[in-house]
Formats: C-alpha cells, structure tokens, sequence
C-alpha cells in the first residue's frame, strides 16, 4: 500500500480526552477537503474518531465542538496537524 500525504478538516464534538492530553474522541459533524490534498476520512461522517494530538498542541475541553485538520496513517490511526484546534462552539 502507498502512503498519500492527505488532510482534511473535521468538525465535531469532543466526547472523550485523553487523560494525558495524547488524543480526543470525536463525533465527527462535518468533513471538508484541505486545498491540494485528498481527503481519506469520508467514511468517518457521522461516526467516532480518536485523533492523536501532537505535542505542544493542548486538548479542547470536553463537549467543545472543535475543527481540527486531521491526516490518515498507514494502519489507520488519525493525527492532528499541529496548528491550533479551533473551537466552534461550547455545547
């Protein structure tokens, strides 16, 4: 399998934190595709996804809704870019 450097930017609900911060639990609202790179994650609309949190970037709160950019690895795991985790709104 070829790895495709991939990104796409996903909204949702934060409904679980990693107690160290490593990774989020989302309900993924929305999914919109990242200028010159294709996106993996369609499947994901509607579902759950943990994302792993690179370091340095601080977890959003629980129930937050979040927008985050967000790429597909070899064996499935999601990681977050390491730019800011926008908040949407507090629900």
């Amino acid at each position: 399998m070829q790895i495709v450097e991939n990104w796409t930017m996903v909204t949702g609900k934060v409904e679980a934190v990693a107690p160290s911060g490593a990774w989020v639990d989302l309900s993924v609202r929305s999914l919109s595709e990242v200028a010159g790179f294709p996106s993996l994650l369609g499947p994901a609309l509607g579902g759950m996804v943990r994302v792993l949190l690179p370091p340095g970037v601080a977890p959003p709160a629980l129930s937050a809704t979040v927008a985050l950019r967000v790429r597909k690895v070899q064996g499935g795991a999601l990681f977050a870019h390491p730019s800011p985790i926008t908040l949407v709104s507090e629900s």
